[in-house]
Parts: structure tokens; sequence; C-alpha cells
């Protein structure tokens, strides 16, 4: 593991997430194309852990790892709210009848893989993988 952020779940907390990926993820991966790919896609996956996962319960964190090896950039967003079926969800509608819902989309076209996981501790994790031997999203 590379680093760990753990922060307030609050919409104020996002810059902050931001900020730390950008020094953090930028340390070790040279392409900025990648490392703005994986910010946006974590600031995507915290943004929807914090309306969706918590639905506004105070006093709840969420935290954010990266971990990196030659071939890849991992960011893992875990929390305590309710996990993601991705599932459930509505693919997005480009019409421009929705401004919201694009989120998990966008950061699935960022990473190579995304994936959800949750553990005996109630503990529900979404892991964002860009493979850097071959830079393009799947």
């Amino acid at each position: 593991m590379i680093g760990a952020l753990k922060v307030a779940a609050t919409e104020a907390s996002l810059a902050g997430i931001r900020t730390w990926l950008d020094q953090t993820v930028g340390a070790c991966v040279a392409d900025a194309g990648i490392q703005a790919r994986l910010v946006l896609a974590v600031h995507e996956v915290a943004a929807n852990v914090i309306e969706h996962a918590y639905a506004g319960a105070a006093r709840q964190h969420l935290t954010v790892t990266i971990d990196f090896t030659p071939a890849r950039v991992t960011a893992r967003v875990d929390h305590a709210g309710t996990p993601l079926d991705p599932t459930t969800l509505t693919p997005p509608v480009f019409d421009g009848t929705r401004s919201r819902g694009f989120g998990l989309w966008l950061a699935s076209r960022a990473c190579s893989d995304v994936t959800f996981a949750s553990d005996d501790a109630n503990r529900h994790s979404v892991i964002l993988t860009i493979h850097l031997t071959n830079k393009a999203a799947s």
C-alpha cells in the first residue's frame, strides 16, 4: 500500500480527497492522463458513498487507499454504509433528460476494472484498478 486517507463522509471532504490523490498517485504514476482518470473515478465513487451509502447520516467516514505496482495502480474506497449493488443501477441516458447518475459509468470508463466487495465486519469496498501495461480502459 502506498497510502491511505480516512475522511469524514461529507461533500466538503471531496476536495481534500482529490488533492491527496493527485499528490499520492502523481508520486508513483508519471502519466498525467492515468492520474486524472483515477482521481475522477475515486471522486465519483466517494460522492456516491456519501450520498447513497450513508444517505446523509452524520459522523460517518470513508477510507481511500492507493496501491501501486509497475503493472497497475489501484484505489480502494471503503465504507460501512449500505453496500452498492451494481445490478440495480439504471444505465445512464445521454439524451439530456438527466444531469446526474453518471458516476459509476464514468468510473467504469476511466478504469480498467471496477469491482465491489464486502467483508464479515460489514465493511464495503469499491476497488478501482488501472492496468499500466495497457493504458486504455476496458
